[in-house]
């Protein structure tokens, strides 16, 4: 049973006091954090998930990272640029192997009817996008393009037209 929305705020507040405290690149332990709430983290994500957001959204803008099975990290501003790494290869890792299992299963199939063929094949070139997207030589040619502003995804993909003629 999920507590009243004013236990949740008082938790969430517990929450944010902890982390808080915590130093750059000091690491906030999931036991720690169920020891403040007094139950298990993982039984309650979503007042973790509100404590982060509160601490991102107001000064001084504290930022954490996952340690996997560990905790939190707090970062400095200049680790989101490893963190978005770590999950762009994801990102690409996932979409190769996405593109792969789709390819095999349609190399074992003889029943294959044309609208699904081309549903399939459709996927299988958005996956490869996707993993081309997320290259690290794409991630450098983007950053030398970028002044100060979101680039829109047309000019990603013109520069990654212009990336891939200059090879």
């Amino acid at each position: 049973m999920r507590p009243a929305s004013g236990e949740i705020a008082i938790q969430v507040n517990a929450m944010c006091d902890l982390l808080n405290g915590a130093s750059v690149g000091e690491i906030v332990t999931f036991s720690a954090m169920s020891n403040v709430l007094g139950r298990d983290i993982s039984q309650c994500s979503y007042i973790l998930q509100k404590a982060r957001r509160t601490l991102l959204d107001h000064p001084p803008h504290v930022r954490f990272d996952n340690v996997y099975k560990v905790g939190l990290k707090r970062m400095h501003i200049s680790d989101a640029i490893g963190v978005a790494d770590k999950n762009l290869r994801k990102i690409r890792r996932i979409s190769r192997k996405n593109g792969q299992e789709i390819s095999y299963q349609m190399a074992g199939a003889n029943d294959i009817d044309e609208r699904t063929k081309e549903g399939l094949i459709a996927r299988i070139g958005l996956f490869g996008t996707i993993e081309a997207l997320t290259m690290h030589r794409v991630t450098k040619a983007i950053e030398k393009q970028t002044d100060n502003q979101v680039l829109p995804y047309g000019r990603i993909i013109d520069i990654l037209k212009t990336s891939n003629t200059q090879e």
